[in-house]
């Protein structure tokens, strides 16, 4: 039986902005996609080296920068600005393995899968930024 499976998302005001720009002709919310669409939705064991194995969780992808500038036909150093801003506004974290990096989809809240949700262990609803401003003179 095919899988019929439908990804949930979340976005900040931040991340949403971010997402929707599509200046210098790169549509950043497909980028996102791309990357939604490899984290895995169930524990997946891959191979990292000829000699090591790692076992992604649910919500988790790896994949290299060259890779990642062949699917979306952007220079390597877009690619890497692209991925820092994302991870910064809190959109997936990441962390070394060895030579490669795991990403973790922060803002994937889960999956439904055949009518039934899964959630990601690694969601986190985004923060909402509270700011003070102030005005007139101070003290005067």
């Amino acid at each position: 039986m095919e899988k019929i499976i439908y990804r949930c998302y979340l976005f900040s005001p931040e991340q949403d902005k971010f997402l929707r720009d599509k200046s210098y002709g790169i549509d950043r919310m497909e980028c996102f996609m791309t990357l939604a669409e490899l984290a895995v939705h169930e524990d997946t064991k891959v191979r990292i080296s000829e000699h090591k194995d790692i076992t992604l969780t649910k919500g988790q992808f790896t994949i290299s920068d060259v890779k990642l500038s062949q699917l979306w036909r952007l220079e390597r150093k877009t690619v890497h600005k692209i991925m820092k801003r994302m991870e910064e506004l809190g959109i997936f974290s990441s962390a070394k393995v060895g030579q490669i990096c795991v990403y973790s989809m922060k803002a994937l809240s889960g999956w439904h899968i055949n009518g039934q949700f899964h959630w990601n262990p690694f969601y986190r609803k985004p923060a909402r930024l509270m700011t003070e401003s102030t005005t007139g003179d101070s003290g005067k």
